[in-house]
């Protein structure tokens, strides 16, 4: 009877050490963790820089604010926070060639307070401008002037109100491509 071979290394320890050999291939040159830090930091940055450069828009979120304010302590921001309309938003918009006049437009804008306590209505401010983003045209309109018959001036805009609004123009030609809005404090009687 011939005896049998015993293999050289026993397979369980073959296992172990090409375990632990992959496990050592794994890790991650020093150079690696540089590269993953410096990109982490420009990441941060990037974010930091977006967030100062759009904070007007950032600002209709109520989630931001508290990203914001922090980011303010540190940068300088614009600090608009104390404008009563920051609170108004525009729910629709349109501009349309006006149904009875020819060379005229019409704008209809729909917009809602979404503040907590009534404000006085803004002035409008309303900008077309050409495929380069330079205004082309441009008005302000009073509140008298823009409000329908039925609401009260003197009372304000109350808070979840939709407050819609029809201007007519005369049309400001093919190159006005887009149109803005602006709301502003009114002058003090």
């Amino acid at each position: 009877m011939t005896k049998p071979v015993e293999p050289k290394y026993d397979i369980k320890a073959a296992l172990r050490r090409q375990t632990l050999h992959h496990h050592s291939q794994l890790h991650l040159p020093r150079r690696s963790y540089w590269g993953i830090a410096l990109v982490l930091i420009l990441i941060a940055l990037l974010t930091i820089q977006l967030s100062v450069s759009f904070q007007q828009q950032l600002r209709a979120y109520p989630a931001t604010q508290a990203w914001l304010s922090l980011l303010c302590q540190w940068l300088p921001c614009d600090h608009s926070a104390n404008d009563p309309y920051q609170t108004l938003r525009i729910v629709s918009r349109e501009v349309i060639a006006h149904p009875a006049t020819t060379n005229a437009v019409q704008v209809n804008v729909t917009i809602i307070h979404q503040g907590t306590q009534a404000i006085d209505f803004p002035v409008l401010g309303l900008s077309f401008k050409n495929i380069d983003g330079q205004v082309v045209a441009q008005r302000q309109f009073s509140p008298h002037e823009y409000l329908v018959d039925n609401l009260d001036l003197n009372a304000g805009i109350p808070p979840q109100q939709l407050i819609r609004v029809s201007l007519n123009l005369v049309d400001p030609g093919n190159s006005a491509v887009a149109f803005e809005f602006q709301f502003s404090t009114p002058p003090k009687k």
